[in-house]
């Protein structure tokens, strides 16, 4: 399906598109629009493209700085990358959980049933929790995870299992919607093959760049916009140590707290500056050979530092070494996000040491990388207000703050651009 706008113009000229914001979604959008005669500009306040997509090298490999995964259920991601001519490898994974020191895959119903952290009974509740989310169409919405889960599953299945993993990653269980859980279950349910799909994000970026570029737009790196100002014919965006840049829209792909700081007018400051968001700490060791043949490991240990754990080797073809993420979210300030660099790695490596994920003693540990975002995970709270796309005539948003109630994954930006790519055009 296109999704392309049509040929835009404002008073006899191609329609001129601010982008705020050079992420997925930013250089999503930018294509989409670029590539119907709309003239477009992307202001990226760091040095690179790619936001939580962007990569660092190795080699000739490029690894991400966070973990990254296609679903089969990704149709906007795959849609894109197949308009792109971007191979996708698919990858049969394992994926389980963590605790006491023992791993359990969770890929299929026997799995759940050999859960030993749950009591059987348990487990059977669990699975029926499960079917019952995947079938649902019931409206979540104004429920908390822990309401809906005790009062659907028990107390046992909430606070052995349901507890500590929401809380880990989006929040208090008592505050996040259980729309937000039913949908990433939903979502997350991986097909009779249990595979993944990985992408060269790096490349996937590159190329929207370069299409962008190629249509005549520009993209600003290592500026930050200050100051939008909606004007009765014009914006105009202050941007750091440039000259006011005019433009007919501005579209925002920022988060929603930070753009209203820059653009306080109308009437949507409120409900911008209340979502709510999870910082993430993600550190990625590198060791000369693969340290386990999971994929992904949910930790379920109160002292472990990290709630995920991704042998990115298990998914990407090319990488023959270990490159393990270890992942923590977090609310700021937070004692890891305010030390420095090599105490967390410290902390974090001697928890996975400690852990025994399959670690082979003499797998050589051989590097690392800390990589720490603000903005990582919008936090879908109970009665979770959804925010428009267009915030006045020219003032429009997409990105990681309007997923709702998708799930934080590439696709669900995806899926914002291609939404106001034919909101431009109506």
């Amino acid at each position: 399906m296109d999704y392309f706008v049509e040929n835009l113009r404002v008073g006899g000229f191609t329609l001129k598109a601010l982008i705020i914001g050079g992420g997925i979604a930013g250089l999503t959008a930018g294509y989409l629009l670029s590539q119907n005669d709309i003239n477009v500009t992307i202001v990226e306040k760091e040095r690179e493209l790619g936001g939580l997509a962007r990569s660092y090298h190795i080699g000739d490999e490029h690894i991400p700085y966070t973990y990254h995964h296609i679903l089969p259920s990704d149709k906007h991601l795959l849609e894109l990358l197949s308009q792109l001519n971007l191979e996708v490898k698919w990858k049969r994974v394992k994926i389980g959980f963590h605790k006491n020191g023992r791993n359990y895959p969770f890929n299929t119903p026997l799995d759940l049933l050999k859960f030993k952290p749950l009591s059987f009974l348990d487990r059977i509740r669990l699975g029926i929790l499960v079917l019952k989310a995947k079938n649902t169409n019931e409206d979540l919405l104004n429920v908390s995870v822990k309401d809906w889960v005790t009062k659907n599953a028990g107390k046992g299945v909430f606070d052995s299992f349901i507890d500590y993993m929401v809380s880990s990653y989006y929040g208090s269980s008592k505050d996040v919607s259980a729309q937000y859980l039913v949908n990433r279950w939903k979502t997350e349910s991986l097909d009779a093959t249990n595979r993944l799909g990985h992408v060269d994000i790096w490349k996937l970026i590159n190329v929207l760049k370069k299409k962008i570029l190629d249509s005549g737009g520009q993209i600003i790196l290592g500026k930050e916009v200050l100051h939008v100002k909606n004007l009765s014919d014009v914006i105009k965006t202050h941007i750091e140590g440039n000259q006011p840049l005019k433009s007919d829209i501005v579209i925002s792909t920022i988060p929603p707290p930070v753009f209203s700081d820059i653009y306080s007018d109308g009437n949507f400051v409120g409900l911008l500056r209340s979502v709510k968001y999870k910082c993430v700490i993600c550190i990625t060791l590198m060791f000369e050979h693969i340290t386990s043949d999971y994929y992904w490991l949910i930790m379920l240990d109160d002292n472990c530092p990290f709630i995920s754990c991704f042998e990115y080797s298990n998914l990407n073809p090319n990488i023959k070494k270990g490159v393990v993420y270890l992942v923590a979210y977090c609310d700021e300030p937070n004692t890891f996000w305010t030390t420095s660099n090599i105490a967390v790695v410290d902390r974090f490596l001697l928890a996975y040491y400690k852990s025994s994920i399959n670690y082979d003693g003499d797998n050589l540990f051989l590097n690392y990388r800390v990589f720490k975002h603000r903005w990582a995970n919008p936090v879908f709270r109970v009665g979770y207000e959804f925010l428009p796309i267009k915030l006045s005539d020219r003032i429009y948003l997409a990105g990681m703050g309007r997923i709702f109630p998708d799930i934080r994954c590439m696709g669900s930006s995806v899926r914002t651009a291609q939404e106001l790519a034919k909101k431009i055009r109506c």
